[in-house]
């Protein structure tokens, strides 16, 4: 599931102008002494929101500087129209009919902005009506991949409150800036990152604090990251810059989703602070699902073809940035209430070395050799081009910690025809592994094979590096488990013998 940092920017049209007014070269404008009426028609166009991890600066062939990076949102034209009026006595200003209109969305509000000469208080009351089928079209390639909503909906907003000033105290951005510095450029904008939890207990600088309102979302049908849900509605109580984030039991995959949070304005960075709850019940596991958000959660579950089964989550606690939510900070319970898939890339290499192990110790003729030569492989042993094998995943728990762009699991547990195996480690939102498949060694080996008695309870565990789609298991952990297995029967038969020779000479003892 990618997880993106938003920057808006309006890219330059008509010689670098950013907004181009339609009809009269100036607003229609009436003025007395004390109070001014304007009439404003204007147009934005080529607007677009990218994502701010991919912004650089960069000079167009004409010589402007502008940005580029990967789209999230392209607008072709947004319209903008309202009439306005201005007491200058008051220091306020009187929005009419203003109406805000692009393809599939249209906002229309009114209201005032008072004591613009001191701290502004801002009351504005309005209806957002939107076609989520149209508005989606424009979202950018990976991100439209991943969403899908329709509906045509439409909600009422208001806003009102005190705009504090905020502290515009400017920080440089390290290797960025210099590199904007160098070419002469002005540096791209920044989302501020979360190192910790703790930071968030600051209070904010920003202009929002002290602002009230409500709003919502609505929709019909909603495909977000594999999960397939029906109609719903979210939606948002804004009180003094802190936001209650409310979506009741949402029908989703035969299972439900809610969500019950807060939107924290009064903190810096703006947060979405997660409460503990059970956030998903029981919904039905998917292949989508299993190449999407679960892989990073689960990642022996990566890119399943087929999959049965259902699935919980339970959130422990959870912060994470508006700007960049990939440097949050989740931790919760992952319940798999048993389930079955098809092994994808990950877990098929890994049932191909169990099987290797398995077949190794089958042999009366067991040698040290045989365990060294599967460690000096590079790669794990082919599956032979078989058909996926069935990997089954028992009832249980799966503590999960989201934390400084990583996800971490603990005790994942997973059954095949050979062996139950672990994993354990952490998967990065950049797909990068970081993991430990431990193969416990299971009775019955030992039992057809004596020479593998001293192995009895304890694990092999093998690292695994590489990515989900091309994971690489570092297989020379055969070269201790071979050490083991052969040296110390030798090392227990000479410790029996110095025992023997002992025992002749202490009283008691059968010579």
């Amino acid at each position: 599931m990618p997880i993106l940092r938003f920057v808006l920017i309006v890219l330059p049209i008509h010689n670098g102008g950013l907004v181009r007014q339609a009809g009269l070269p100036c607003p229609e404008l009436l003025s007395s002494r004390t109070l001014s009426q304007a009439t404003l028609d204007s147009r934005v166009e080529k607007f677009v929101v990218a994502d701010a991890a991919s912004v650089r600066p960069k000079r167009t062939d004409a010589g402007s500087v502008g940005y580029g990076g990967e789209t999230v949102w392209q607008e072709p034209q947004i319209k903008l129209t309202t009439q306005a009026a201005f007491d200058s006595v008051k220091q306020s200003l009187r929005l009419k009919e203003t109406k805000l209109i692009a393809d599939g969305l249209e906002i229309d509000l009114a209201g005032r902005l008072d004591e613009l000469a001191a701290t502004p208080v801002v009351d504005v009351t309005g209806e957002v009506a939107y076609d989520w089928e149209r508005l989606t079209q424009r979202l950018g390639d990976s991100l439209r991949q991943n969403v899908q909503l329709t509906g045509q909906e439409r909600r009422k907003f208001s806003l009102r409150g005190r705009l504090s000033a905020p502290d515009v105290a400017t920080r440089s951005t390290d290797v960025e800036s210099q590199t904007a510095l160098g070419a002469g450029l002005p540096t791209p904008p920044r989302a501020t990152q979360l190192s910790s939890i703790s930071r968030t207990s600051s209070p904010s600088n920003s202009s929002l604090t002290a602002l009230t309102g409500e709003a919502g979302l609505g929709w019909q049908t909603a495909n977000l990251y594999g999960l397939s849900a029906g109609a719903g509605d979210l939606s948002c109580q804004l009180n003094e810059g802190i936001g209650t984030l409310v979506l009741r039991d949402l029908p989703v995959n035969e299972g439900t989703v809610r969500l019950n949070s807060q939107l924290r304005l009064d903190r810096t960075p703006a947060l979405i602070v997660l409460q503990s709850d059970r956030v998903i019940d029981k919904v039905r596991l998917s292949p989508e699902l299993c190449g999407g958000w679960l892989r990073f959660v689960a990642p022996i579950m990566a890119n399943a073809t087929r999959v049965e089964g259902r699935f919980s989550v339970v959130l422990a606690k959870g912060a994470l940035p508006v700007s960049d939510p990939s440097t949050g900070d989740v931790s919760g319970q992952f319940a798999i209430h048993a389930a079955q898939l098809s092994s994808g890339p990950f877990a098929n290499q890994v049932v191909a070395v169990v099987d290797r192990i398995r077949a190794l110790t089958k042999s009366r003729s067991l040698k040290p050799a045989d365990f060294l030569s599967l460690a000096e492989q590079s790669t794990p042993p082919s599956s032979g081009g078989r058909e996926r094998v069935w990997v089954t995943l028992p009832e249980q728990q799966v503590p999960f910690h989201m934390i400084n762009g990583r996800v971490h699991h603990e005790r994942l547990t997973l059954v095949t025809k050979e062996a139950t195996l672990m994993t354990r480690g952490s998967v990065g939102l950049d797909e990068l592994l970081d993991l430990i498949v431990d193969v416990p060694v299971r009775d019955e080996w030992v039992a057809q094979n004596k020479q593998l008695a001293s192995l009895r309870g304890k694990s092999l565990s093998i690292p695994v590096r590489g990515s989900l789609t091309q994971p690489q298991l570092d297989l020379r952990a055969f070269e201790s488990f071979a050490r083991e297995a052969f040296t110390a029967p030798v090392e227990n038969l000479l410790e029996n013998e110095l025992q023997k020779g002992l025992n002749r000479f202490l009283p008691g003892k059968k010579k």
